[in-house]
């Protein structure tokens, strides 16, 4: 399930970034508490990695069984419970939120509340619109952010294990990166990720959260 993203022509928007990764996974009990940490930069030196399409990536999702928020190391890219195959040909790394209610490869995990938070200290987007060639690193003011997504658990056909898998919405730009694409991920700011994650939150008022945020963010081109 793991797989690896061509990166010759991954020009769409934000098909990579610099996943932020734990140390080590912190205890059940203490993953709340040591996400806070490790999203503002107190937890000590921040490790991430460049991630693309179809590797995996550290994320935060609400326990099924637990009250409480854990780390999951999953794919990224969406494959829905009712897939044929672990890998389907459409593309699902990103899904637009004005329509992730209604797509087939995302409703169901809306509807259900499978929300996640994608902890991340940069991402990139293709340097075309600013004619340059190459990538563009989008880097916040914060150490490191948090982007929306959902998760869902495919299980083979013969039976085996579920593996998991996650999609990053997306929504308009806001008006300081309309200049490098017009779409940009969504970003949960802090007061709102207990909110997010938590599947008692109805679709509706997460749907609020759906909006792009304005921030002191800044673009330098990168290799």
């Amino acid at each position: 399930m793991t797989g690896t993203a061509s990166r010759r022509s991954i020009h769409r928007m934000c098909s990579n970034f610099d996943n932020l990764r734990p140390d080590s996974p912190p205890p059940e009990s203490r993953v709340r508490e040591y996400a806070g940490l490790l999203l503002s930069g107190t937890a000590g030196p921040l490790a991430s990695l460049r991630v693309w399409p179809r590797q995996t990536a550290w994320i935060l999702r609400h326990d099924e069984t637990r009250a409480d928020w854990r780390f999951e190391c999953w794919r990224w890219s969406l494959v829905p419970f009712w897939s044929d195959t672990a890998n389907p040909k459409m593309s699902t790394f990103n899904a637009r939120s004005e329509t992730v209610d209604r797509k087939p490869a995302y409703r169901d995990a809306w509807r259900r509340g499978q929300r996640c938070l994608i902890a991340l200290t940069a991402w990139y987007e293709s340097g075309r619109k600013l004619g340059r060639k190459g990538w563009v690193q989008i880097r916040p003011r914060a150490p490191a952010i948090t982007f929306a997504g959902l998760w869902d658990k495919w299980t083979p056909r013969d039976g085996g294990a579920a593996h998991g898998s996650f999609t990053m919405l997306t929504t308009t730009a806001a008006p300081d990166l309309v200049k490098v694409h017009e779409r940009m991920p969504v970003i949960i700011a802090e007061p709102w990720r207990d909110r997010w994650l938590d599947p008692a939150t109805p679709s509706e008022h997460a749907q609020r959260l759906l909006h792009p945020v304005q921030d002191d963010f800044t673009v330098q081109p990168v290799s």
